[in-house]
């Protein structure tokens, strides 16, 4: 036979919130997007690589020159992208 539980909606409540705050404290928050691929760079990065100042290679993003991801609302370059631009400047 099944047993009816009553508990107490302050009871309640305390148990509810201790068990979000416990969830919480486990969850890790997500890493960056360049610490799952090293390749991919923020836009400081890219600019080092090639050499040049962060606004030049927002130009180049936009003139279609380098390619750029985005995520969660930021621009990401990988590093093959802008390798296949130093070596078009090259030749």
């Amino acid at each position: 036979m099944s047993q009816l539980v009553v508990i107490e909606m302050d009871v309640l409540q305390s148990m509810i919130n201790k068990a979000v705050a416990d969830g919480l404290a486990e969850k890790t928050p997500y890493p960056s997007p360049t610490a799952i691929n090293p390749n991919l760079m923020t836009r400081k990065q890219a600019a080092k690589y090639l050499g040049v100042s962060p606004n030049t290679v927002t130009l180049y993003n936009r003139q279609g020159k380098i390619s750029a991801a985005v995520i969660n609302g930021q621009y990401r370059f990988f590093e093959s992208d802008l390798l296949k631009y130093l070596n078009k400047t090259k030749a």
